[in-house]
């Protein structure tokens, strides 16, 4: 596939368990590291990589080595930062009911002198192994209501976290018919990296106002993209999906998670 032609959109329904990988980069000294992580991904599964940079999705394609894993490249503008292209493809993609969906990104941070470790920890625990994909595809298939799971840690809810995002996010679950929460109900998987059931997905999908991204101008907060990254699980648990953890069968609520910091900045 040239990097102008859109996704695939046929799932392989002849895989037992499929899986769909939506992998956003920016950066070229990041490929190798993605696609050592997205080899853990079991046959059958798809991986759709968006990028601006043309030698990004070039070094995909040339270091893609997995004949059992499709590989599709989508040239994307430099908006919107991971979660403007994820939607898009996810848009192109109109996936079925239950589909487990990886949302991946090759994030640097480069404000932070963590930022490298984040981004590999959050890959290493959200794509640790074929067998633990399987695990956690196999948590979605047990768990009929489960919306997502993101890595350990990642889960945060102290009051700070709502940065200058509160009132789109709030107006933004009210577009999507539910209910805003009380003011200390923030939970979130900072990173914006996660495993998300396809009609969850497309559910989110549905209520987004794409005209609503702003310019690429290496804004920190306060984007629509930074507004999503809150909006998105607080609006599934919302409407009575639930969340969890890798490594954790409980359900995820923002009061259990108060005390959590993050310690990547």
């Amino acid at each position: 596939m040239s990097v102008n032609e859109s996704p695939k959109p046929d799932v392989d329904e002849t895989s037992e368990h499929p899986v769909v990988a939506i992998c956003h980069c920016h950066y070229e000294e990041v490929v190798d590291e993605l696609i050592l992580i997205l080899d853990r991904l079991p046959d059958g599964s798809q991986v759709h990589v968006t990028s601006s940079n043309p030698s990004v999705l070039a070094s995909f394609k040339s270091g893609w080595r997995r004949s059992k894993v499709s590989l599709d490249v989508l040239a994307t503008e430099n908006k919107g930062r991971d979660v403007l292209p994820f939607l898009r493809v996810l848009a192109l993609l109109k996936l079925p009911d239950d589909i487990p969906i990886l949302k991946i990104h090759g994030k640097r941070s480069l404000y932070s002198s963590t930022g490298e470790k984040w981004r590999r920890d959050l890959l290493n625990e959200l794509v640790p192994s074929e067998a633990g994909v399987q695990k956690i595809v196999n948590e979605f298939g047990n768990s009929p209501k489960l919306a997502m799971i993101g890595a350990s840690g990642s889960y945060v809810s102290d009051l700070g976290y709502w940065g200058s995002n509160k009132r789109q996010t709030l107006k933004f679950m009210r577009s999507a018919g539910s209910n805003p929460p009380a003011a200390h109900d923030l939970g979130f998987y900072a990173g914006t990296m996660f495993w998300i059931r396809s009609q969850c997905a497309n559910e989110i999908l549905s209520n987004v106002d794409f005209g609503q991204f702003e310019k690429e101008r290496g804004q920190r907060d306060g984007t629509y993209a930074h507004v999503l990254e809150r909006a998105i699980p607080m609006t599934l648990r919302a409407q009575g999906w639930s969340l969890r953890e890798i490594g954790d069968d409980t359900e995820l609520f923002p009061h259990k998670v108060r005390h959590r910091k993050l310690t990547y900045f």
